[in-house]
């Protein structure tokens, strides 16, 4: 029995300044292996990530033979006068074929995602805090 389906990205909508939610999901992530970190076409990658090298889920035990990458795209925006930074994560999983079947790509049951976007956000109310106290 594989993950439920959930094919849609996490998105998740702050109101803060960039660079601080570049900060909480730069200290989110900080576990994981990546690949790209642009900060200013906002776009974070991780190399593949083996089975449960970095996340282990709670509700079911990972097959030998999967893996993923994550995709965390972050974006400015303004909302009614406001600026706010729109984050989205999509994660890729997939199951590696052996000599006789091809790569095949899985759903994600969205856990990993929600956890991150909860880690984010935790760090941006932090930052929020800490500059209230500074200032």
């Amino acid at each position: 029995m594989g993950p439920k389906a959930s094919a849609k990205p996490y998105v998740k909508a702050f109101r803060s300044k960039y660079d601080s939610v570049w900060k909480g999901a730069l200290i989110a992530l900080s576990k994981y292996p990546l690949e790209k970190n642009d900060k200013s076409s906002g776009e974070i990658l991780t190399t593949t990530i083996e089975n449960d090298q970095v996340f282990k889920p709670y509700n079911r035990t990972l097959r030998s033979n999967e893996h993923y990458k994550l995709i965390i795209n972050l974006e400015k925006r303004k909302l009614k006068g406001q600026n706010i930074v729109i984050v989205k994560i999509e994660k890729k999983p997939t199951l590696k074929g052996d000599f006789m079947n091809d790569d095949r790509e899985l759903e994600s049951d969205g856990i990993e995602e929600s956890v991150l976007l909860y880690r984010i956000s935790r760090e941006v109310s932090i930052d929020k805090a800490v500059e209230k106290i500074y200032k």
